[in-house]
């Protein structure tokens, strides 16, 4: 499956935008969840604070508890109300807390709280019940007694719901610390794979092509560079292969042609020079027989292991020419010799080639002095991937220059 260079660059950033934002995520989550566990901190050791504070305020009343009533009608009007707001604020305190570990998924929080909501009652009852039923002459000295004697208990409770808070604030910034750690680390190995793929199917690729380039310009033609991909950069690397190779074809023929040339030494050479770079496994010209599109095969050139023993011989190429487009063109191809449905004689070439396990087929018209179709140059391929290399229309560009030559006469130089 081709996947384009594009899409391939564009998953790799998609997939380091994913990463960012599941990074982003997990530090956001981590910060709302220190905040959260600072925050209830806070409030347990609020808490103790203000049980400390009550406990304190209970134990000073009861060592120097009033004796007549004028201190006593004082003590109603500033140390009852502070008592009152001290108990307001401390049932807020657990009820803060309770609303903060409602939804908490620690098991030991929720029985440490429960603990000490229940302990929170029992001290509430047990003052009401020292103060008494008479809200106008509350027992003072008695609510002192049970202050400075229960608060313990409470600040005990609270005591280990704080113990506790403060373990569960250790491990959840220990998992961050954790969590820091293996986000860089999976970040960063995918940076290096990000790089390292960008390097290996980009920038590598790049400097190969631009090493080649480099290479023709200073004038070694035919210089390949590999293809080893299928998107942009392997269309470009392969499009690069083909323009290095015909220019060294076209280059070594106008070098190694000596003027004068008859059509065996063009066509020996034609053979000689492209051989390596189109990589044809057999090369024929064909003589058209006059009012007709017989053709008789006047030379031919094969590959090592082909041994088309064809020259000499005449074949119907009548169907081929039209079917291909020869015709009507100078240059045609024929993407497939194994797909014929032809008689004997139409389909004779098809089958010679077909039986060598040649698959492609080029063909080139020459044109003689007379600018008449006289003779067809023939390419043949052992793979059907040809057609996507514009080899044919090549070809044709290089049958102009060569046409007069491989026009002239060859007849018994086979």
């Amino acid at each position: 499956m081709r996947i384009s260079l594009r899409i391939q660059i564009s998953l790799a950033l998609l997939t380091l935008a994913l990463l960012f934002v599941v990074a982003l995520s997990l530090q956001n989550r981590a910060f709302d969840e220190a905040v959260a566990d600072q925050a209830l901190l806070a409030e347990v050791r609020a808490l103790q604070t203000r049980i400390s504070d009550i406990e304190r305020r209970g134990r000073g009343y009861a060592a120097v508890a009033p004796r007549d009533y004028e201190s006593y009608d004082r003590d109603l009007v500033v140390i009852h109300p502070q008592w009152q707001q001290d108990l307001r604020e401390l049932d807020r305190s657990v009820a803060a807390l309770e609303l903060a570990l409602r939804t908490a998924g620690n098991p030991e929080l929720q029985t440490l709280l429960a603990e000490l909501s229940a302990a929170h009652r029992r001290f509430r009852d047990g003052l009401a019940e020292k103060l008494g039923d008479n809200p106008k002459e509350p027992r003072l000295e008695w609510g002192a007694e049970f202050l400075g004697a229960e608060s313990p208990k409470l600040l005990q409770a609270a005591e280990s719901l704080s113990t506790a808070t403060v373990a569960l604030v250790a491990q959840h910034l220990d998992q961050t610390r954790r969590l820091t750690r293996y986000t860089w680390l999976i970040g960063g190995l995918i940076l290096l794979g990000t790089a390292v793929w960008f390097w290996a199917r980009v920038t590598r690729r790049i400097g190969r092509v631009a090493d080649a380039c480099r290479a023709v310009a200073e004038g070694a033609f035919g210089q390949r560079a590999p293809v080893d991909g299928d998107d942009e950069l392997g269309e470009l690397t392969r499009s690069f292969n083909q323009l290095s190779a015909r220019t060294r074809v076209v280059l070594g023929l106008l070098d190694r042609l000596p003027e004068g040339a008859d059509a065996a030494q063009a066509f020996a050479l034609l053979w000689e020079e492209s051989r390596e770079y189109l990589g044809h496994r057999w090369q024929g010209l064909f003589e058209l027989s006059p009012g007709s599109h017989d053709g008789d095969l006047l030379l031919q050139q094969e590959a090592a292991g082909v041994e088309f023993a064809g020259a000499g011989r005449r074949f119907s190429l009548a169907m081929i020419l039209k079917e291909s487009g020869l015709d009507r063109r100078d240059s045609a191809l024929w993407s497939d010799v194994r797909r014929h449905t032809l008689d004997q004689a139409q389909g004779r070439l098809l089958r010679e080639l077909s039986r060598r396990d040649l698959r492609t087929l080029a063909l080139v018209r020459m044109k003689g002095t007379e600018g008449r179709t006289d003779r067809v140059l023939a390419f043949a391929w052992a793979d059907a991937g040809a057609e996507e290399t514009g080899v044919a229309r090549f070809l044709g560009g290089l049958a102009r220059f060569l046409g007069r030559t491989l026009a002239a006469d060859v007849r018994g130089t086979v």
